[in-house]
């Protein structure tokens, strides 16, 4: 998994996989950045074109908000927010996968 990291929602019980371009975006999702600078700091360590590295700032944005992972997130309308999750599905910027509880784990189910 180099260059990934897992992400565990409790309160989902999900586990999310971020892909490099992901976790890049995640780590900057600490109030100080807002999008711009985001997709400017995507650009500059990845050596991406500003409209591409847009477009994955977005899309990890976008699809954290609809696991609801982040605390604030922009209200988007929902055929963009849609339009936007299969893009970062097709990218493969998050992976997620539910987690049984300790109960369910126990039993085998």
């Amino acid at each position: 998994m180099d260059g990934q990291a897992v992400i565990y929602d409790s309160t989902s019980r999900q586990t999310h996989c971020l892909n490099p371009q992901a976790l890049k975006v995640w780590n900057l999702c600490d109030g100080r950045h807002d999008r711009d600078a985001m997709v400017r700091a995507l650009a500059a360590e990845g050596g991406l074109p500003t409209g591409e590295a847009g477009e994955l700032v977005d899309a990890a944005l976008d699809r954290f908000a609809e696991l609801e992972l982040l605390q604030a997130a922009a209200s988007l309308d929902r055929r963009a927010l849609g339009a936007t999750a299969a893009k970062s599905l097709a990218a493969g910027l998050v992976l997620s996968v539910m987690m049984p509880t300790r109960q369910a784990a126990a039993s085998g189910d």
